[in-house]
């Protein structure tokens, strides 16, 4: 049996619903992890909750050079097999265009009646004491569950692009539950970690080789809804919007995640409202992956490529839908409706635009805004 990458590769095809056939052989030949067989939160930082915490405070990443809030909600996989998955966009409180793209992979889960539970120095316990439910408070650590080890990375977006810091345990557990976060009672999570530099920006601000820090967050589970992990691109001119189930075309944040079935009419147009790539060739990306698992990592250097070619690929675009020969951007965009086919439920698929040019910001290449299509 061939390889999935190799795979989705080998079918892709001349229209847009090739796409979803194509990826679906990727996304089947993944890890066996089913639609219910994983919890999906999604992931915002904590309220400032002056009232029950001890040190009471609202970031989702503190490092030693700054605090980081979510752009838009980010997800938290818990896969049911001890492993679990952060990512997201953080973005530093003190100057949006500073930030970073967060894929932190974590394993060794821990819960009530497991061998080691609780792990060495926890529960950590940030609430005040009559939160607790020895004080007779709501809180029970009893109930929470732990991830014993961490490994993982930031990305740099905006003016943080070029850096690359590794992210690692330094003995401490991620736990989760509610008021786990010690900032507020809700369903949270807390983990110290360590962080370490390996690429710096490419301009503007050195970080420290090593460093600790906290990442702090509230969980939910609309994710869909709240239009989950917003994925921006270069920031051109350059943007996509999509439909599903005979919605209009739409984009931006909280637009970003669209619901799908089969035999529905998926739609998509890739354009630049200013003006700046028109006449100038465009492709299309695809990546995918089944639902319940983690999307396939970006590419280290590149967080604004959210395309992952083993999980997909680049296609030329034509009159028409996809094909061989490339077309221009036409004024009014280029717009691209199809099916999609039978047997794809449960199917995620993350579609970017790409454009070759010197006009972009880096001189190089615009990468459009992405969408996900989750197919139900």
């Amino acid at each position: 049996m061939l390889k999935s990458p190799v795979y989705c590769r080998a079918l892709l095809g001349l229209t847009f619903a090739t796409i979803f056939f194509a990826c679906l052989g990727t996304a089947k030949a993944q890890q066996n992890i089913g639609i219910g067989s994983c919890i999906e939160y999604c992931t915002v930082e904590t309220d400032l909750d002056v009232e029950n915490s001890l040190t009471p405070s609202n970031f989702a990443l503190n490092l030693p050079f700054g605090t980081f809030y979510f752009r838009a909600p980010g997800q938290f996989l818990d896969n049911m097999d001890g492993t679990a998955q952060l990512v997201g966009e953080v973005y530093d409180q003190s100057d949006p265009n500073k930030g970073f793209f967060l894929d932190i992979r974590f394993s060794g889960k821990l819960q009530f009646f497991d061998m080691g539970f609780p792990p060495a120095g926890h529960p950590i316990q940030g609430l005040i004491p009559s939160s607790y439910f020895m004080a007779g408070g709501p809180i029970a650590p009893q109930s929470w569950t732990y991830f014993t080890s961490a490994i993982g990375g930031l990305y740099g977006v905006g003016d943080h692009i070029g850096s690359v810091i590794a992210v690692s345990s330094n003995g401490g557990a991620l736990q989760m539950g509610e008021g786990a976060s010690n900032r507020t009672l809700d369903l949270g999570g807390f983990v110290n970690l360590d962080f370490t530099t390996a690429t710096q920006p490419t301009s503007g601000s050195t970080f420290p080789t090593n460093m600790t820090g906290d990442v702090t967050v509230t969980f939910g589970f609309d994710c869909a809804a709240l239009g989950r992990l917003y994925r921006p691109g270069t920031g051109d001119d350059f943007q996509i919007r999509t439909s599903t189930i005979g919605s209009q075309l739409t984009g931006g944040v909280g637009e970003d995640v669209k619901i799908s079935f089969d035999g529905d009419v998926a739609g998509l147009i890739i354009e630049s409202p200013g003006g700046t790539f028109v006449n100038q060739a465009i492709m299309l990306g695809v990546t995918c992956f089944i639902e319940c698992s983690a999307a396939p990592p970006t590419m280290p250097l590149h967080p604004e490529v959210f395309i992952n070619m083993n999980y997909g690929g680049l296609l030329a675009i034509g009159p028409g839908g996809l094909n061989p020969a490339t077309v221009l951007l036409p004024t009014g965009g280029h717009t691209i409706y199809a099916t999609i086919n039978p047997g794809h439920s449960g199917v995620n698929f993350i579609l970017q635009a790409f454009c070759l040019s010197p006009a972009a910001n880096n001189g190089l290449f615009a990468s459009s805004n992405a969408h996900m299509i989750k197919i139900f």
